[in-house]
């Protein structure tokens, strides 16, 4: 019995090391190499520095049905994502909604604005769409956003080892952000010490003639999205995000 004690305790020892040897090259890199890897994985500062305006289109699919979005962002700027509702109540499916942000104004034309009013966006509105406006990765040049990222360790799930970020957002917003170790492409983050859940998952990483990389598929609390187009620097003509007729698009 001493021997058999012996030889197990000598075999957890060497599991011990061995495990031990396989974690050291991660522990052995520093947040900001884990970060600058990151960034280069994914095309890199110089790529997404070139990029000032973006259109993208997609799907939402979730239990009301599904909405069709068209998502304008001019960097810094301004943002307009115009949405058409494909469910059950068949009246709103001959209209387009939209929300808009243009500086610090912001307007909403939603199916649950009373009398069909173009209302102005609250406060918290306006701040939820500000973190949409910065469409770029949020660890790039996240020290000039005024973000503060920390390492918080390693986490196991999916059968993968994922490295876990806090990220403190100047807006006082906090984020759980998933990395996987090997591809360095951000599979999920977790809202924290908020008022609402918001938990998302990245899927089908694609490579943009820009020489960046997205998520074409982003899973959420509110469904499905799956995006059908970008387009990189588009032109936008001036009324884009300024309220208007939702039944009349002339613009790009």
């Amino acid at each position: 019995m001493y021997i058999y004690n012996m030889r197990m305790k000598l075999f957890f020892n060497l599991f011990f090391i061995i495990a031990i040897m396989n974690w050291l090259p991660i522990f052995a890199q520093s947040t900001d190499e884990i970060i600058n890897n990151h960034i280069a994985a994914i095309g890199g500062n110089e790529n997404w520095e070139k990029i000032k305006s973006l259109k993208i289109e997609g799907t939402l699919k979730g239990d009301i049905g599904h909405i069709t979005i068209t998502k304008r962002i001019l960097k810094g700027k301004a943002i307009r994502n115009d949405l058409q509702m494909h469910g059950r109540t068949s009246i709103r499916n001959d209209k387009k909604y939209y929300v808009i942000l243009n500086g610090k104004n912001g307007w909403k034309y939603m199916p649950d604005n009373k009398n069909n009013t173009i209302l102005s966006l609250y406060e918290s509105e306006i701040t939820q769409l500000e973190d949409e406006l910065d469409y770029e990765d949020p660890f790039i040049n996240y020290l000039e956003k005024g973000r503060v990222i920390h390492m918080v360790g390693i986490e196991y799930y999916n059968e993968k080892e994922f490295y876990k970020f806090l990220i403190e957002y100047k807006s006082g917003k906090k984020v759980y952000c998933y990395m996987d170790v090997n591809s360095l492409m951000i599979d999920k983050t977790v809202l924290i010490e908020a008022e609402v859940d918001d938990i998302r998952e990245y899927k089908n990483y694609e490579k943009l003639p820009a020489g960046i990389w997205i998520a074409k598929q982003v899973i959420s609390l509110s469904g499905e999205l799956n995006i059908t187009s970008v387009e990189i620097n588009p032109n936008f003509l001036p009324d884009v995000f300024l309220p208007s007729n939702t039944n009349k698009f002339n613009y790009k």
